[in-house]
């Protein structure tokens, strides 16, 4: 009877303890420091804004972490191309720049807006510039930086339609590019999707070179007569978050007796799990090998190649490659000596 209760306690506190690691770990998950958490932003508007220019680097700042105050001349402005964007402080009443790390303009028709009927906001953007604040402009946004004569002898990047003003202001114009010249941080509008990562970042000093981590893939291979799929599940993670996982396809050549890459395509990401997944269909006959290569949105590239081989149907190019084949016979091995073990131990 004690033997019984025994076990039931022990039962109990096993469980218990699973809960409160459970937890802890659920906690943890919930909690962990974001990238940017601790970084604060302004950026500045007028009417007529470019929404997009203003709204895609917002979102992809605040996923990161960091903290955006909206800065203009009224409560609400008027955008170009999308709906009104809310202030939080009005020009006039900003204070305190040192608590903010950077200063950020949008283009659009704002421009004109702030040099034209704003003078206020050139003020700010002077004393921001002052204050050490990182300087950041996209298309026709750094005209704001020539007008607030902060430029002198910098290199500057934006839409190629404000090169004079650039040149006029004493600047060096660079186009095509993601431009940092310390504090200045400017391009064009193409890299509207990446001015916040490449650029911000960079020249926050936060910018980081480790590639995003492989922690597991799971893969199922399918073969239905003609219709050959594969299905792929991908645990991958990245502090900075990861922006794509590919799946590349290399096709063995008889003939020259080497891989050859023969297709790719790119997996969907469950944003709950750090999951990526996909499946392709139609595999032609062949021996394969695959390879998963994961990039961060910084730019970081983790390639993982030969992960696995599978062949398909009956094809003239299924020579398995000696690595492949030594691989999976090692691995083999292992799982016959594992359950032999256990066989010997009952």
């Amino acid at each position: 009877m004690a033997k019984k209760e025994l076990k039931i306690t022990l039962v109990v506190l096993f469980l218990f303890l699973q809960l409160i690691i459970s937890f802890t770990y659920h906690s943890k998950s919930i909690t962990a420091a974001k990238p940017l958490e601790n970084v604060q932003g302004i950026f500045l508007v007028a009417d007529f804004s470019d929404y997009r220019e203003f709204q895609i680097p917002k979102e992809i700042l605040e996923d990161l972490g960091c903290k955006i105050t909206v800065v203009g001349p009224n409560y609400t402005v008027i955008s170009g191309g999308g709906p009104d964007i809310e202030v939080d402080i009005l020009i006039d009443d900003i204070n305190n720049l040192s608590r903010y790390e950077f200063l950020y303009t949008p283009g659009g028709g704002g421009v004109a807006t702030i040099i034209d009927y704003h003078p206020e906001a050139l003020e700010l953007v002077v004393e921001a510039y002052n204050y050490g604040l990182v300087m950041a402009a996209i298309c026709a946004g750094p005209v704001v930086f020539a007008y607030a004569d902060i430029i002198s002898g910098r290199n500057i990047s934006g839409n190629i339609g404000i090169r004079t003003e650039i040149l006029q202001a004493g600047a060096n114009f660079i186009p095509d590019e993601i431009v940092i010249d310390d504090p200045f941080v400017t391009c064009d509008v193409v890299f509207v999707y990446t001015i916040a990562q490449q650029g911000i970042v960079k020249a926050l000093g936060l910018f980081e070179t480790d590639p995003p981590i492989l922690h597991s893939y799971n893969s199922k291979i399918v073969q239905t007569g003609s219709n050959n799929s594969l299905y792929i599940i991908v645990n991958a993670s990245d502090y900075f978050g990861v922006a794509s996982v590919i799946v590349e396809f290399n096709k063995y050549n008889s003939k020259l007796s080497q891989y050859e890459s023969a297709f790719e395509f790119d997996l969907t990401e469950n944003q709950e799990d750090n999951t990526f997944s996909g499946a392709i269909y139609q595999i032609p006959d062949g021996n394969y090998s695959v390879s998963i290569i994961a990039e961060d949105i910084l730019g970081n590239i983790a390639e993982h190649l030969n992960l696995f081989s599978f062949v398909i149907g009956n094809s003239s190019n299924l020579a398995i490659s000696m690595p492949l084949l030594f691989s999976s016979l090692v691995f083999c091995i292992i799982i016959s000596y594992i359950v032999n073990k256990k066989k010997a131990k009952k």
